[in-house]
């Protein structure tokens, strides 16, 4: 939880945090946003890419989670940094103090 309400604004609600530099971060990005949370993912400089899923309809859900479950099991390095994601993912790329970089 962000205390800042300034700084939580900036973020849906039950985004998850989560340092490029850690270990399994692609693993740990690709299962939230198949569970349809959205991702900051937080270089060592202070950017940032914030990743959002779309929003779920009918059958998406189940479908997403399945995809994520294959995913999973296809052996792939738990670090090798991919970052796997649903369609409709918006992505953001945003400064240091979490505003968006104009394009």
């Amino acid at each position: 939880m962000i205390d800042d309400a300034e700084i939580a604004r900036r973020y849906p609600n039950g985004t998850h945090f989560i340092g490029a530099d850690q270990p399994g971060h692609g693993s740990m990005a690709t299962r939230a946003l198949f569970e349809g949370d959205a991702v900051a993912l937080v270089f060592p400089d202070g950017h940032e890419l914030l990743l959002t899923p779309a929003p779920v309809r009918g059958l998406t859900d189940p479908l997403r989670l399945l995809t994520a479950l294959l995913l999973g099991r296809r052996g792939r390095k738990p670090d090798a940094g991919a970052v796997h994601a649903p369609l409709g993912v918006r992505i953001e790329a945003r400064d240091s103090t979490g505003r968006p970089i104009a394009a």
